[in-house]
């Protein structure tokens, strides 16, 4: 099947419901914004080797392609509207491999609703890529960003952290934890659960936001850097879930992966004092655990200092980082 066979039967049926995507007949799709509103627009892009291992499912990949470009819609308080998609396709992948991964689009396309309006599909040497843009909407001004964190403010996390990165160590063989704990990380590593609502309703009460992809250490540390100020948070009050507390009891050396591992795609914001009632009624009602981890401070040497019992707790590595 040539390209354009693959587009109409596999990709079209997802842009149903949307009439700016043109049934991607044309080159571009036509989006326009309400009055009052702006649209956001990101890009994440994910490859076999390094966002997802050899073999893993289409099912899981397009799970992981959509949540993770969710996320980052969520951090900044948004709604997400339609996405397009690049897919960069190695001779392995069949036509049943493309209908398993579209299928899967289509399920998440649904529970999240939203639409694809466009994008490209190639074939090449390798390895398996996609790259997915998301456009949503937040009213004007609105708009959760990194930029606003002030010293004094609480900083605050949803979820647990750690369980995505110690997952993928699971996944490559590198920890065993019994069969219920490792299923539950491996699936916290595949399927990333975006934090719409907690996005949605931290409109007016967090003073910046971000979601954790690269780390809570490196991704603490991007807030600190925009907002021109530094972070003190407390190793103890770091939320981890009961499979990952009994990974750390047997082997405390994992703590570098829960700060640094990355792949939680939880949200992490920073709340004014002022601003922590408003806060604490939020949770009742979100339903998703929220945890202050520490406290913005005025600018020093060390972006983002972790405390253990008041003593300096020091990380052999803060990150993932592509270069």
């Amino acid at each position: 099947m040539d390209e354009f066979g693959l587009i109409e039967k596999y990709l079209a049926p997802l842009a149903i419901g949307h009439k700016g995507a043109l049934s991607l007949l044309d080159d571009a799709a036509i989006i326009s914004s309400r009055k009052d509103y702006e649209l956001i627009i990101t890009k994440d892009a994910i490859a076999e080797g390094v966002h997802f291992l050899p073999n893993t499912s289409p099912e899981l990949i397009a799970k992981k392609l959509l949540r993770t470009n969710l996320s980052d819609i969520a951090a900044m308080g948004g709604v997400p509207k339609y996405y397009l998609i690049a897919a960069m396709l190695t001779g392995a992948i069949d036509e049943k491999w493309i209908g398993r991964f579209s299928k899967s689009l289509g399920e998440e396309q649904k529970i999240f609703g939203i639409h694809l309006i466009g994008g490209d599909t190639i074939k090449h040497s390798g390895p398996l890529s996609f790259s997915l843009t998301m456009i949503g909407e937040v009213k004007k001004g609105a708009a959760l960003k990194r930029s606003g964190a002030k010293p004094g403010d609480g900083i605050y996390v949803s979820g647990t952290i750690g369980d995505g990165a110690l997952g993928l160590k699971i996944l490559r063989g590198e920890i065993k934890a019994g069969k219920a704990a490792e299923k539950y990380l491996a699936g916290r590593y595949h399927i990333p659960q975006p934090r719409m609502d907690l996005g949605l309703r931290l409109a007016g009460i967090a003073s910046a936001c971000m979601d954790i992809s690269d780390g809570l250490i490196a991704d603490l540390g991007h807030i600190c850097t925009v907002s021109k100020v530094s972070a003190i948070i407390e190793k103890e009050k770091i939320p981890l879930s009961p499979a990952v507390k009994t990974i750390l009891k047997a082997a405390p050396k994992f703590w570098d992966s829960i700060f640094s591992g990355g792949d939680d795609y939880e949200l992490l914001f920073t709340v004014p004092p002022e601003k922590e009632k408003n806060l604490r009624m939020l949770a009742g009602k979100s339903g998703i655990g929220i945890t202050k981890i520490g406290n913005i401070t005025k600018k020093i040497s060390e972006k983002v200092a972790i405390l253990e019992k008041n003593r300096a707790f020091q990380l052999k590595n803060t990150g993932y980082s592509h270069f």
